[in-house]
Parts: structure tokens; sequence; C-alpha cells
């Protein structure tokens, strides 16, 4: 996309390579995953269609050609579209050697309160709490919270595709993310999260800010692209609208501060702040050449960030007063800034992403006066329109029904045929998910069942006729942070029953403590940065697990022994190779491809020594719009013994990712 940017520029002479005001924004928008459909900010739309892809394209080129030449540029385009598979970070880095010139260690502030993150972030707060969005490198999406009295990072809740998020004072969460939808491939929708989950039916919403207890600010977009500013009343579940935006008039983000609204609008190509008083009286306060973002109202002041001085920087509007200060000094920019009790909290820019930073609160001299001018939008600025919305739990509810084939081939290579059909069921914020396959062949029937809950538990049973035997496995996992600097420790509780055709049955049972995870969306699996476990039942065993990043493979190794066995194994998976191939609908698709290697090792009573050294491909692909269907295909040696498998893996676990 960028490079079809900068082929119209030098072909033409024209268009968005050397518009002034593709420009301006470039510096902003070339780090962050921001839409430009309406100049929006790095705090507001993240994935509206034409975002930070082509500006991170062609900044890129833009750059590389006025470091190295046009020849040079050309040179290595031919060579990177010569073997695309390679990714092009990869390339570039291959490529480049004097790499680090272009990505120096730049200075950063020592108060760092969060990890490095692949995005920029609103800011919220509640009592001594500071509430941010972070999306991580190994795909993890998730809501958390910085402790001010403890110093501590705490997970709130996990959350997919998020658009936008607010916290109340009672400490309720409100959130938009991106869904899927059968009929427009992706809507966004509301959530109130406080412990559990409850939905909103009301869609298409940007952003979202609390004004009170009961009262929801939304900004919304409609069908044909234009905005509206209202409130969504949860006492009577009604959306009453207040602002209607139009192609001229574009709101970008709110806040509240529980009395008046402020937000940000784009008209005539700039950015500049409005209020919206509590008699519906609408005031411009800013009127410049310049872009301020990341409005947020608190107590008497507002506070943002504006490129005043060429550089995104944090400032206080004094609302008494009217008065904009600078808070402080950022060298690599300001993106969303909070004053709370003597300090703010800035995201800011870091190399390799954006992290989330605390420094002493200090305003230095007066910078500029905003001015508290009535604007008169036209006859549609206040449209009172009432719209009845239902209020409803976040139940689970059923996704898919899907039938397939049936082929099993035995030691004996005798084939069994016969059809299945496979369910599945889950919220929208994968709290509670279930699931499970029925199948009839020639030789006999089998039925599993699974379930489980984000917050750690999981169930599964599994029926076979064939020999009669049943198994039940339980899972539950218990936060106990041992360490509290980890925060994500917890100790699991094994337990399965096994009963077969003989009337007998035996149990397994045993304790395993774990912490953190590696591998993510790019791997489509993860395992426990470390994990011990030690099994009871029928056999004492002990067992470790260790798994880490060698750059972009994700590597595990475990072991396990006990008094008739003892066994060593080893696992390599490589990153995704990804294909996005799909009907033009969406409907049905071939996303990406997972290759892996597994050797293991195993000495028993029976055996001195064994191995198993097998290579595993995974192929993704996706029915129904949502519903992943991975298709493993395995080819490996087994003492001596070739073998291959194909089959289907449980699609539930994938739904995660």
């Amino acid at each position: 996309e960028g490079f079809a940017i900068y082929a119209e520029t030098k072909v033409t002479g024209s268009g968005r390579g050397i518009d002034s005001r593709f420009k301006s924004y470039q510096e902003a928008a070339k780090l962050t995953p921001v839409g430009l459909r309406y100049a929006a900010s790095p705090v507001s739309g993240y994935y509206l269609p034409g975002g930070a892809s082509y500006v991170q394209g062609f900044s890129f080129l833009d750059y590389f050609e006025q470091k190295y030449g046009t020849s040079e540029l050309m040179s290595s385009i031919e060579k990177f579209l010569s073997n695309p598979i390679a990714g092009f970070s990869r390339f570039v880095r291959g490529e480049i050697h004097e790499w680090d010139k272009i990505t120096p260690d730049l200075p950063r502030d020592k108060d760092e309160i969060s990890s490095i993150q692949l995005n920029s972030t609103c800011i919220e707060s509640n009592a001594w709490r500071v509430y941010y969005h972070s999306v991580k490198y190994n795909g993890e999406e998730a809501i958390w919270y910085y402790d001010t009295i403890s110093d501590e990072n705490v997970k709130v809740v996990n959350v997919d595709n998020l658009v936008s998020f607010s916290v109340s004072r009672t400490g309720i969460i409100a959130i938009s993310r991106y869904v899927p939808t059968f009929h427009s491939g992706t809507d966004s929708e509301c959530f109130l999260f406080s412990g559990s989950t409850k939905k909103l039916s009301i869609d298409k919403v940007l952003k979202l800010c609390w004004k009170n207890d009961f009262e929801i600010v939304m900004l919304r977009q409609e069908e044909d692209g234009t905005r509206h500013i209202g409130i969504y009343d949860l006492r009577n579940r009604q959306f009453r609208k207040l602002i209607q935006g139009s192609d001229s008039f574009v709101p970008l983000e709110i806040t509240s501060d529980g009395i008046r609204i402020f937000f940000t609008a784009k008209v005539k190509g700039q950015v500049d702040i409005y209020l919206l008083d509590w008699d519906n009286s609408l005031y411009r306060l800013t009127d410049d050449k310049y872009v301020e973002i990341a409005p947020k109202a608190k107590d008497d002041s507002l506070y943002f960030c504006a490129d005043y001085e060429g550089v995104f920087q944090p400032f206080e509007l004094q609302l008494d007063t009217l008065s904009i200060f600078k808070l402080q000094e950022r060298p690599l920019g300001a993106y969303s800034v909070l004053n709370m009790d003597d300090y703010i909290y800035v995201c800011t820019l870091a190399p390799g992403g954006y992290t989330l930073e605390r420094a002493r609160a200090h305003t230095e001299d007066l910078k500029r006066k905003a001015n508290k001018i009535p604007y008169v939008q036209g006859k549609d600025a206040y449209v009172e329109n009432q719209q009845k919305t239902d209020f409803v739990v976040d139940s689970p509810s059923l996704r898919f029904i899907v039938p397939f084939p049936y082929v099993a081939v035995s030691e004996d290579y005798s084939v069994d045929w016969g059809i299945g059909v496979s369910s599945g069921v889950w919220d929208d914020l994968m709290d509670l998910y279930f699931g499970g396959y029925l199948v009839w062949s020639w030789n006999a029937w089998q039925v599993q069942l699974i379930g489980g809950a984000r917050k750690g538990l999981s169930l599964a049973t599994h029926y076979s006729q064939m020999n009669r035997a049943v198994n039940f496995d339980v899972d539950l996992q218990l936060p106990i942070y041992l360490n509290s600097f980890l925060r994500d420790d917890m100790i699991a509780l094994l337990w399965r029953l096994e009963t077969g055709n003989q009337a007998n049955a035996s149990a397994v049972t045993g304790v395993k403590y774990c912490f953190g995870k590696n591998g993510g969306i790019i791997h489509n699996k993860q395992f426990h940065d470390f994990a011990m476990w030690a099994m009871f039942t029928p056999d004492i065993n002990l067992g470790t697990e260790k798994s880490f990043l060698l750059g972009d493979y994700l590597v595990n190794m475990s072991s396990e022994i006990g008094p008739k066995s003892a066994s060593y194994s080893l696992d390599v998976l490589f990153p995704e190779i990804p294909v996005n191939c799909a009907a033009e609908d969406g409907w049905l698709g071939l996303d990406s491809l997972n290759f892996g290697v597994h050797l293991q090792f195993l000495s028993s009573t029976d055996s001195w020594l064994s191995y198993d050294l097998n290579l595993m491909g995974k192929v993704f692909l996706h029915v129904f719009y949502q519903v992943p269907v991975p298709v493993s295909l395995v080819l490996g040696m087994r003492n001596s013994e070739p073998y291959f498998r194909f089959f289907v893996d449980n699609v539930m676990d994938f739904i995660s990712f």
C-alpha cells in the first residue's frame, strides 16, 4: 500500500505523497495503529479502513530513498518481491547493514510503569488505580491497571480487538470492541465488565466514556460514515443523540467531567477541541492549525496532547481561566496524558513500541490561551433521538454447527468411515465456552464434550462405544500470586477419571504450579514460561517445563520422571506464514500455515530408550466467518518406523486466538 502511494507520487507528480496535510499527520500516525480516514488521532478508531499501514509503508520508503537513493530502493523492493514469504521486517534487517543507525537507542524516562507494547492507549483512573489498554508482542490484548500504592501492574480482563474503554467511579468498565458479524464482517459492540460481563445491544461505537454512574457518552459511526455523539442511559436503556456530525464536521474523541462533554472534531481540515455545556450550548475552545488529541477531563482541567511545538506534548487546559500550560517536555512525544496525585501518567514512544510512564507533575510557563466561542453547527446540531435498546447478560450463545466426514485408520490399516457433527457455544468476551462433537461410524459411535472459563477452569469428557471407555478431565486453575512481582502465577489442580469395558476405574490426580506465557497469535500456541507439577496417583511423577522465544521461534522443553518411566521432549514452533485467501465475503478462507518440530525421548521398564521425531504442519481454515478449523499433518519417525497422521484439532482450543 505504501509503495502504491510512492509510485503514484513518482509517476504523476501529485497525490498523497506530496500532500502537505498528509505529511503533517505522518510523523504522529506512522508509529501507531491509527486510521486516517477522518484524520483520526492515535487513540481513536484503531482499525478504520485505510489506516496506518499505508502511512507506515510510505514513511519507510520515503526515508529509505532519502538515505540510500532511488536506485537502491527499487533494487531492494525487487529483491523483497522475489521472496515475500520471508517477511518484510526480516528482509529489511538482512538488507540494511546500518539498521542500528536507522533505529538508534533513544533516551527513555526511567519511571516506566508498563512493558513495551504495540499500541498507544488512552489512560483512565479510578481511586488509586491507573487503567490502560495493552497489546503485547505475543498477541495478548487486555485491560490492565497500575496500582499506585503497591506499585504493581494487574491484568483486569482479556479483551481482543478493543476499540475503546472507560472506567466509572464504581469501577465498572465500559468496553467497545470489534466482533464478527454474519452480514458486514465486523462491527463494534459494547459490554460492561465488573467481574462478570453484560452486553449492551448497541453497536457502531468508536469511543465511549462515563458521564456519571448511569450514563455513558458514546461516539458512534453510521452506515454512511458520518458520526454522532449521544448518551446511553443504563436506567431506561435508551440512547439519546446530542450532536449529529457530517462530512464537514467529524467528531474524533470524547470525554466528560460529569457535567460537560468535551470532544475533538475535524472541521475544514483542522482538529480542535469543542465543549458541549450542561445546557446543550456548543463552544469551540481552540481554533488553530495544530492538532489536539486524547482529551481527558478531570476535576476542573482538561488534559490533552498537541503538536504546538512540532512534536506531540502533554498540556493542561484550566477551564476556569481557559489557560493552557505545558505539563512536561517529553523527548519522544506524548499521545495521551492524565494528572493524578501530583504525578502525570503519559503514553509515550519507546524503542520497539509504546510504554506508559510516570513523572512528577510540574506546569511550565503559560503557552497559549483558549477561547470559549459559541459554535453554530446547523439545524441538526442537537437531535433528540430516543432509541430504546436491550440490556442483556453476555451469556454463551450458539456459534456454529458444522457436519464433517469421519475417517479412522487403525494399526492394521483397516479403515472406519462415518459422519460427525460439531458445535461451539461461547460468549462474546470468551469468559465461558462449551463445545463438542458426535461421531457415528460403521464400527462405533463416540461423543466428546468440553467446557471452560477464562478465569481458570476447564472440563472435558469423552465416551467411545467401541471399548465403552469414559474419560473425564478437570483442570482448576487458582491464582495464588506466590510471587507478588509476577501477578500471573497460579496453582492448577488436575483430576482425571478413566473407566473401561472391564468395569474398572482409575483416577489421576496432581497439582501444577506455573507462571507466565510465551507464544501467541503468530504461533497459534502458548506454553507456560515455567511450570512444574507432581502427579500423585496412580504413580508419583514429577515434571518441569520451560519455554522461551529464540528470535521468532517458540521453544519449549519439558521432562517428567516417575518410578516406571522418564521422558524428555523438545518442541520448536516456527512463526506462521500468512495466506489470507478467502471467499469474497469471508465466509470461507485459508488463513495461515504453521510448522513445528517435535522430539521426544522415553525410557521405561519396557524399553530402555525409544524416540519419536516428527514434523507437524498445521493448516488454519475458517468457516462461517469466525469458526477456526485447524487441520494437522504429521510426518514422523518412531523407533525407526515411519508414520503419517492426519487429523482436525479441537476447534475450541483456538477460539481464543
